[in-house]
């Protein structure tokens, strides 16, 4: 499979999303990935302890990530709010 350069967005900068962002911008598209924590990397930044997983080691696999082209962005978690209430309203219309 070959990307186009097309952005996708993921949603959770979580390993998971993490690990899509990266596979995705190695065939060749742009993923855009949208977290609420003020950190990427999920609970192995906030759940796991320094001492376990240093986070350096965490700033340096994101940095990798990053420099295939990935966009991080963290939103505000009252925007999702408000993104989920729209979406709600445009699917009520749409029925």
């Amino acid at each position: 499979i070959r990307g186009s350069g097309e952005p996708i967005a993921i949603i959770g900068a979580g390993p998971a999303g993490l690990s899509a962002a990266h596979d995705l911008a190695l065939v060749g598209f742009r993923p855009v990935v949208f977290e609420t924590e003020p950190v990427p990397a999920g609970m192995l930044a906030i759940g796991v302890p320094a001492y376990r997983l240093p986070r350096d080691v965490i700033a340096r696999e994101v940095a990798v990530i990053e420099a295939l082209g990935v966009e991080l962005n963290v939103i505000d978690p009252r925007v999702w709010d408000a993104l989920r209430a729209l979406a709600a309203q445009i699917r009520k219309e749409e029925e």
